[in-house]
């Protein structure tokens, strides 16, 4: 029995309905890259998301689809009655629509992206080379044994690669690179990293944007936790107070430390000339008290320990009979 035509339109429009009633409900999304991502890696990031974010897979024409009709107030046609119960249009959509390119997984979410993204990314696997791919990275061979026997020494003398004959196998003599970061990998540099069965590269999904209701965070932003932002924060802080008291421009920073100033400055004042107030009512009494203790420490510090030396035994002396 031929397999059932599958109804292309109807899976098209059920796909753009639940883009839509997602794009309804969440004002996050963050837009990670699918490049040579397999299917076994998609399933583990979907099991570690949680409950409270949902990732979806679609062609950018559908989904713009979508993101058209939410960013809009509907037509009036009645086949758009069941996209009416999701409520108002959200214009602000529209800024999402020219980053929908390339291969994009969409990943809606209420958990902050700074803990979302590397949860996304730590699902890496190595990868070896390939032909036509960009390269992530420059990629490097240092000099030492290859393990592959003197017959295959044509092969690095084809791509200009210093070797000597060592202990019956090939040797690199000087540190070769073999792909450049951002360009393109060809058959040479592929058929090198096989033979010394090196996979340089790691492949998975990376968190490259994220649509924060109307606004777009690249990258870098997306790197920044709250604890970073709060010690950039104390620290400038910490340099408008210097400011401020070296100049006397006072400033919210600063006040604590003017207050702080100014009250040192009344203490030794009023230490000074025996006017108390009750901030200082007790200064005096305590170092009257500590002072005498201190002393009392200081002489017992001072007078020297005398050791008593234990007393000799009396011998008892034979001195015979005096008389005798």
């Amino acid at each position: 029995m031929p397999p059932a035509k599958v109804d292309k339109k109807a899976k098209k429009d059920a796909f753009i309905r639940r883009f839509y009633e997602l794009l309804s409900k969440y004002d996050s999304i963050a837009l990670c890259t699918l490049e040579n991502v397999g299917s076994l890696q998609l399933q583990q990031i979907r099991r570690s998301l949680g409950s409270n974010n949902i990732m979806v897979i679609g062609k950018n024409t559908v989904v713009r689809k979508a993101v058209q009709l939410k960013s809009a107030d509907l037509p009036t046609d009645s086949k758009y009655d069941w996209y009416r119960q999701f409520g108002a249009p959200k214009p602000q959509l529209a800024s999402l629509i020219p980053h929908l390119k390339n291969k994009i997984a969409y990943v809606f979410h209420n958990d902050p992206i700074f803990a979302l993204k590397p949860k996304i990314e730590s699902f890496v696997v190595p990868a070896p080379a390939r032909v036509g791919t960009v390269a992530q990275k420059d990629v490097m061979i240092p000099p030492g044994p290859t393990g592959m026997d003197p017959s295959q020494i044509n092969f690095f003398h084809a791509l200009s690669i210093s070797t000597k004959i060592q202990k019956g196998q090939i040797e690199i003599t000087k540190e070769v690179q073999v792909c450049t970061k951002g360009k393109k990998i060809g058959n040479s540099e592929v058929s090198l990293l096989e033979k010394m069965n090196i996979q340089p590269f790691s492949y998975g999904m990376k968190c490259f944007s994220d649509y924060d209701n109307g606004e777009i965070l690249t990258e870098e932003v997306l790197s920044i936790s709250p604890s970073v932002i709060l010690d950039a924060f104390a620290q400038n802080t910490l340099r408008i107070a210097a400011v401020s008291l070296a100049t006397g421009y006072v400033t919210a920073p600063s006040v604590p430390h003017f207050i702080q100033n100014a009250f040192k400055d009344l203490a030794a004042i009023g230490m000074e000339t025996g006017y108390k107030f009750k901030e200082i009512e007790n200064a005096g009494q305590a170092v009257a008290v500590s002072a005498p203790a201190a002393k009392t420490e200081t002489k017992a510090a001072a007078k020297p320990v005398v050791e008593e030396k234990p007393a000799e035994p009396e011998e008892d002396l034979d001195m015979g009979d005096l008389f005798g």
